[in-house]
């Protein structure tokens, strides 16, 4: 149902184009207006700051900015979460986000793309917090029995038996 990028650039034409003018290999001025606009797209879908990232660190598309501002962006490449992920395929950092100016948690993965080499995602830590001690709050004011039962559905052991049973 959603396309993906390089489905996107295909369609358009700009597959492996480039003509140079571009600001990285195989996107050219229309391929970057994709590329940012799938940023704001899987940013908006699952609620989330999403920054698209060359192979070589600079950032292609990114939810939170313009794509002019992007454009300004510093070059990635010596992010502690783009490093791992590009060594490992996954990365994650905690820090305060330059451009936003608060904590965020940062968790990278390496991708195969023709323009895009890795797909960051960043939550504001407030958000994480917040939503844990609403799970917190909500687990300690469930009686008991509940609990139980609850855990009882989704906990099975690996031999079919159900943990707490």
């Amino acid at each position: 149902h959603a396309r993906h990028i390089g489905e996107e650039q295909q369609a358009l034409g700009l597959h492996g184009a480039g003509n140079g003018a571009g600001r990285g290999v195989g996107v050219d001025v229309v391929g970057e207006l994709v590329v940012d606009a799938e940023a704001d797209r899987l940013g908006s879908q699952i609620g989330a700051r999403v920054t698209l990232i060359a192979p070589d660190g600079r950032v292609l598309g990114d939810s939170a900015e313009l794509l002019k501002d992007v454009e300004a962006m510093e070059n990635h490449a010596g992010r502690p979460e783009v490093i791992d992920a590009r060594a490992t395929g996954l990365g994650k950092a905690r820090r305060s986000s330059a451009t936003l100016a608060i904590d965020m948690l940062y968790v990278a993965v390496s991708v195969h793309h023709p323009a895009v080499g890795v797909v960051r995602v960043a939550l504001p830590l407030t958000d994480i917090r917040s939503q844990l001690r609403a799970v917190s709050m909500s687990m300690a004011s469930m009686p008991t029995p509940y609990l139980t039962m609850a855990f009882k559905r989704v906990a099975p052991c690996s031999m079919g038996r159900v943990i707490l049973a």
